[in-house]
């Protein structure tokens, strides 16, 4: 890791501290980003999130399942956190693509 950030440091000239730190993690993507391809995982993630999310841990179906059981025991915690994750899944999908 000390590799990649002194390489990183030296390619992005005079940056240091967490200003090295954001441009190693961004460097790591691979070419331009797909906006596309973000905005469709998006939508899929706010399909699948909120009451769509909660209705698959109705009350008695623990048995056989690897889900935590702090999905049943928890829901005032669970339910509003299914729902976040649809509004951010709906704010991402609307970001703008970046200009070429």
């Amino acid at each position: 890791m000390a590799t990649t950030i002194a390489t990183t440091a030296f390619a992005h000239g005079k940056a240091s501290g967490i200003v090295c730190e954001r441009m190693a993690a961004m460097a790591k993507f691979d070419g331009p980003l797909d906006t596309s391809a973000i905005a469709n995982a998006s939508m899929t993630l706010a399909m699948h999130s909120g009451p769509n999310l909660t209705a698959l841990f109705p009350e008695g179906s623990t048995k056989h399942s690897k889900a935590t059981p702090l999905a049943w025991t928890q829901t005032d915690d669970f339910s509003p956190l299914a729902q976040d994750l649809t509004d951010l899944g709906n704010s991402l999908a609307k970001l703008p693509a970046k200009p070429s």
